[in-house]
């Protein structure tokens, strides 16, 4: 997993910085990294999974203020994504690293997610909007907001699953 979902987004942005061309010749670009929730708020049994998506998050970061930096006409976007529908439960990797009620959980709300040509709309509007954010689910946002006071607050982290309608599914978890 590691090695997916890094190796790909790691090659992009060390051929993006290595690539002068299109900053010699001032040519606009735009790069597009996909983390996914999980790149900003972290979920039991997924360590892998987190690990990878909140990497991909830093890198994008890094790589935007780099670029910001030589003011490089290329803008960096991430991609945050939740429930999107795809087969990737189908994976191997996927299916066995966390126990199967919150696979079958985890399968049903990816299943139930917007389709791929929604998210597609979403990301080509936010490429020409220049956003670097590109969060399609609003539902996760108190979730975020959870997490960043507990960090302020140097307080325990909470988890806390919602669906997209923002409704509790399980109870708070105190994860000490």
């Amino acid at each position: 997993m590691l090695s997916v979902n890094l190796a790909s987004c790691e090659s992009r942005a060390f051929a993006g910085i290595q690539c002068r061309l299109p900053l010699e010749q001032g040519r606009p670009a735009h790069v597009v990294n996909t983390a996914s929730l999980a790149g900003l708020v972290s979920s039991p049994l997924m360590a892998p999974y987190n690990v990878t998506k909140q990497a991909v998050v830093a890198l994008s970061e890094t790589l935007h203020y780099e670029l910001s930096l030589q003011q490089a006409q290329v803008s960096v976007s991430v991609l945050c994504p939740g429930p999107v529908a795809s087969e990737i439960m189908a994976s191997d990797q996927v299916a066995g690293a966390a126990g199967a009620q919150f696979n079958e959980l985890l399968d049903t709300s990816i299943r139930q997610g917007m389709t791929p040509l929604e998210l597609a709309e979403l990301v080509f509007t936010a490429v020409r909007e220049k956003r670097f954010w590109i969060l399609p689910h609003k539902f996760f946002k108190p979730a975020l907001e959870r997490r960043m006071q507990s960090i302020l607050e140097e307080t325990n982290p909470l988890f806390q699953f919602v669906d997209e309608k923002g409704t509790e599914i399980e109870g708070e978890h105190d994860a000490a």
